[in-house]
């Protein structure tokens, strides 16, 4: 006694006997197109592929008087939402038969928490705490400091990474080609022309054992640093180009007051325009979503971005640190104490977070140097804004 198939045979054993691609939609198959052809709509496991969408055709009756659905007719499920797999991409969705998303208008600050570009030196100072990866076109880090992400520096000759004494990586150390100088040694690995810097709490150690010293100037991670120097440039134009918001001209936070700016448009992309941006001691600057955790805040500074000592930027109405972007056209400088957090991105001068600062977010910069300072704590938080 055989259980009818769905293409004329039969097999031994009951609810075993659905076979994927031959056009009928039997136990255990979403669809089944009648073939088992990847990128068509229906794959072989005749499960449906994302960004299809499928349906049956007319239902044929069996020899045994059964009611089969099948072929399957797959279309190509264009407008909806999907998830293309990379977290720096946004706005996501389907278009012929596949998932693409837009990228974040600074690719650098998603998967960098400090990247600066060829020119510029990436550094941290004694005693610092760095969550996430570290770029630049050289790399220096400070007396007791430590990152659990990779140092890259793209430099391809001279020295491109300097790692102090009682400095801890737990990630990869690669660099374009330029050495690694590591106090009290360097030891070269035998066979291989690569270094290392060893030598436990009295140079760079690290905690993963599969982690990299590579100066050969071919590892992958250098050219993941060389596309986010790549990428300030665009993205300056970009926020350049962005229409205007709201001009406050030349605003200055009085110490110990406060500044609220409320999103005009929730959900979407707010751009205040200052000519600059200052503060004095203990001042506030609170950044309202108006109840909509999807509120962009794009905070333009032509001439000059200062907060001073122990000023705070915080948020409320839902507002997120990945939908903020401080953007100064000119230098950027964050005071002793200073809170905040959001992308910070300074394409034309210098970077610089003062001692003890604690920030959230991504620092980017496009001059000179980026710089975490003294006992300041930087957390990773990728920017999550679309064009």
């Amino acid at each position: 006694m055989g259980t009818y198939q769905g293409d004329g045979t039969t097999c031994d054993a009951p609810g075993i006997c659905s076979v994927c691609g031959n056009g009928l939609i039997e136990s255990g198959e979403v669809c089944d197109d009648g073939n088992t052809a990847a990128g068509d709509g229906c794959d072989d496991s005749c499960e449906v592929e994302p960004c299809w969408a499928c349906s049956a055709d007319a239902s044929p009756t069996t020899t045994l008087g059964n009611n089969l659905p099948g072929p399957s007719i797959c279309t190509h499920d264009d407008g909806s939402s999907c998830d293309d797999g990379d977290s720096c991409t946004v706005g996501d969705s389907c278009s012929n038969g596949s998932c693409n998303g837009n990228a974040v208008m600074i690719l650098a600050a998603c998967k960098w928490v400090i990247a600066g570009n060829i020119n510029v030196q990436s550094r941290t100072r004694g005693e610092t705490q760095v969550t996430g990866h570290i770029c630049g076109g050289r790399v220096r880090l400070g007396e007791f400091s430590s990152t659990n992400g990779d140092a890259v520096a793209t430099l391809a000759t001279g020295t491109g990474i300097q790692i102090s004494p009682h400095a801890a990586v737990s990630g990869d150390i690669v660099s374009g080609g330029s050495a690694v100088y590591g106090k009290p040694r360097l030891t070269r690995l035998p066979g291989l022309d690569v270094d290392v810097v060893e030598g436990g709490d009295t140079a760079a150690q690290s905690g993963d054992p599969s982690a990299i010293y590579d100066t050969l100037g071919t590892n992958v991670r250098v050219a993941d640093c060389a596309d986010a120097q790549d990428d300030i440039a665009p993205a300056d134009l970009l926020l350049t180009s962005l229409p205007p918001g709201p001009s406050l001209g030349d605003t200055f936070i009085a110490a110990g007051g406060g500044l609220t700016l409320t999103a005009p448009n929730p959900g979407g992309v707010n751009v205040f325009d200052f000519h600059k941006l200052l503060s004095g001691a203990d001042a506030t600057l609170t950044l309202d979503g108006a109840g909509d955790a999807g509120s962009v805040f794009v905070l333009r500074v032509q001439r000059k971005l200062d907060l001073r000592l122990r000023s705070k930027i915080v948020l409320s109405g839902g507002a997120v640190a990945g939908n903020v972007i401080l953007y100064s056209q000119a230098k950027c400088r964050f005071g002793l104490e200073v809170t905040g957090l959001g992308t910070v991105f300074c394409p034309n001068g210098k970077l610089v977070l003062h001692p003890r600062t604690q920030w959230q977010g991504a620092l980017v910069g496009g001059r000179r140097r980026v710089e975490l300072r003294d006992s300041g704590i930087l957390t990773h938080v990728p920017l999550q804004v679309g064009p």
